[in-house]
C-alpha cells in the first residue's frame, strides 16, 4: 500500500494521507516529540466534531493522531452494497502496518480510539495484530459479542459511554465478561450518547488520555 502525504498549513501540523489503489485516506496529526500514535476508527460514518476535538486534545499530550476514513470512493458510489466488517478490518490492518513502516511513526507505540460500530472493526484488527496495538479506547462503541474475536484481543481496553446510553452500557458489559486483556469501564453521568456537549467531550477525552498514558509503552 502506497501513500501520498500532503501538508495542510492552515491546520496544526496536519497532513492529508491518501492510499493507493484502494482510496483509504485520513488526516495525520504529528506534533513534535510525539509519545505515541492514536488511530481513530469510526466505522461507516464521517468523522464527528467530537472525534476531531478529542484528536486535537490528544495531540497536546503530545500524541500523534491518524483519523482514517475506511470507506473508499467506490464504497460511497455503491451505497446499497453492504460493507462487511472483515473488509473494513483488513483496511485498518493495512493502515496500521503502514504506520509501522514509516520512519516518523514506526517507533511510536500505537493505540486505537474507536466509536460506534468502529469498535468491532478495531477489535478485529487488534486480534490479528497482537502486540502491534498497545491500547484501545471505546467511545460509545458497539460490538457484536464474537467470543473468539474478543478472546484474542490483547490490548488493554477502556470503555467510555454516557450513563444514559443503555445500548453501549449493555454491550460493554457483555464484552468485558468475554475479554481476557486488562480492561475497564467508565460512564459519564447525566448523558446518553457522548455527543454535542463540550464539557462531557472533554471529560471523555481526559479518560482516554489517562488510559493511553498508562498503556502506550
Amino acid at each position: 500500500m502506497s501513500y501520498a502525504i500532503q501538508a495542510c498549513p492552515e491546520r496544526e501540523n496536519i497532513h492529508v494521507v491518501q492510499s493507493e489503489p484502494d482510496g483509504v485516506y485520513g488526516l495525520l496529526g504529528l506534533p513534535e516529540n510525539a509519545k505515541g500514535l492514536i488511530v481513530f476508527v469510526h466505522g461507516l460514518y464521517p468523522l464527528s466534531p467530537w472525534e476531531q476535538r478529542a484528536a486535537s486534545m490528544l495531540r497536546r499530550l503530545p500524541l500523534a493522531t491518524l483519523m482514517v476514513d475506511l470507506m473508499t470512493v467506490d464504497d460511497e458510489t455503491h451505497p446499497d452494497e453492504i460493507i462487511e466488517a472483515e473488509a473494513l478490518a483488513a483496511r485498518l490492518v493495512a493502515v496500521t502496518r503502514w504506520a509501522r513502516s514509516i520512519d516518523d511513526l514506526a517507533h511510536l507505540p500505537l493505540g486505537y480510539f474507536a466509536s460506534g460500530v468502529g469498535l468491532g472493526v478495531a477489535f478485529s484488527a487488534a486480534a490479528q495484530l497482537g502486540s502491534d496495538v498497545s491500547a484501545i479506547v471505546s467511545h460509545a462503541g458497539r460490538v457484536e459479542n464474537n467470543d473468539a474475536m474478543l478472546a484474542h484481543v490483547r490490548a488493554p481496553t477502556l470503555f467510555v459511554s454516557g450513563g444514559g446510553d443503555q445500548e453501549a452500557t449493555h454491550m460493554a458489559r457483555e464484552a468485558l465478561a468475554r475479554m481476557e486483556c486488562p480492561k475497564w469501564y467508565v460512564t459519564v453521568p447525566g448523558v446518553g450518547k457522548i455527543t454535542g456537549d463540550r464539557e462531557l467531550i472533554d471529560d471523555a477525552a481526559t479518560f482516554a488520555a489517562i488510559w493511553y498514558s498508562r498503556h502506550l509503552h
